[in-house]
């Protein structure tokens, strides 16, 4: 693949999501019926997402964002557009696969740099503690991000026995571990009870079991962690709470689990919501879960993020 992967590291990796950008758009805008019977959207991504699945573990550049990115969209496509489609599925696959060949991210090693796992807060201990999974962390540390009280998010990988994990083994289910976040918070403005409310009610569904919207697996399970007999009660009291009102219509799902250890994630995948306003998935599935949480919390957001 090196001639198809030399034509797109000249082409640049940001036009090619343009592209993929462009093609979903347009296959979200048909409504041409015989188009509709003559392909089948769920094959078309089914398959695509079978290359990607394929391609992840060895593709030597499989950590670039943008694969990562349009990965991401594709689950979220298959799970969101069932039933239409249009030949630019099968360009989109074509890009998809351009993607995966591309070079590395430039010459200049960043990368590499971007690669590396990302270092907990120097002063961590100043703060309270708290570690949740919920689906894929660029959802959830948007959410506690905004929230008054909190001063850091860090997204990493809790919940399994492996040391040491990667995206690139969490994200194909290799491991035993999860998508998680670990919450640096003032316990004077904010309390664990609250940010767990958060959690159960804004940051993610906690009725799904082992997927989170249109990511699937258990690398997306929903875990609650805690350190003292007080937490877990803290915990067990949300969810009985949430089951005694019905404000679910199917059972609560989520972990409860001692904290044993959370290791960072890669530096690309910290404050990833602000920095990536036009990726697809941020677009689709990220910004409904934070604009959901600003409107049913708005007294808990920072005031830069208060309207």
């Amino acid at each position: 693949m090196p001639t198809i992967g030399a034509g797109v590291g000249s082409f640049g990796a940001s036009a090619l999501l343009s592209l993929a950008q462009a093609a979903n758009r347009a296959i979200e805008q048909t409504h041409n019926p015989f188009i509709i019977r003559r392909f089948n959207q769920m094959y078309v991504f089914q398959w695509t997402f079978k290359v990607l699945k394929i391609a992840n573990p060895i593709i030597p550049d499989a950590r670039h964002t943008t694969f990562r990115a349009i990965k991401r969209h594709t689950r979220c496509v298959l799970q969101n557009m069932k039933s239409r489609t249009t030949n630019l599925g099968f360009t989109l696959s074509i890009l998809l696969l351009a993607a995966c060949t591309t070079g590395s991210v430039d010459s200049n090693g960043q990368g590499e740099k971007e690669s590396e796992m990302a270092v907990l807060p120097a002063n961590a201990e100043k703060y309270a503690v708290a570690t949740v999974a919920g689906g894929c962390f660029w959802c959830t540390e948007a959410v506690f991000e905004r929230i008054k009280g909190v001063e850091y998010v860090v997204s990493g990988y809790a919940g399994g026995s492996e040391s040491n994990p990667t995206y690139e083994g969490v994200s194909a289910g290799r491991t035993s571990h999860a998508e998680a976040i670990q919450i640096y918070y003032d316990s004077k403005t904010v309390s664990f009870e609250t940010l767990m409310h958060v959690f159960f009610t804004a940051a993610h569904d906690p009725t799904q079991l082992n997927r989170q919207g249109p990511d699937t697996g258990t690398q997306y399970r929903s875990m609650a962690f805690y350190r003292s007999d007080s937490e877990k009660t803290a915990i067990d009291t949300e969810i009985a709470k949430l089951q005694k009102e019905d404000v679910y219509q199917a059972p609560i799902v989520t972990q409860v689990v001692a904290f044993d250890k959370f290791y960072t994630a890669e530096n690309y995948h910290q404050d990833y919501y602000p920095s990536h306003q036009s990726n697809p998935y941020i677009i689709g599935v990220t910004r409904p879960k934070v604009e959901k949480f600003e409107k049913k919390f708005s007294e808990l957001l920072k005031d830069e993020y208060a309207n």
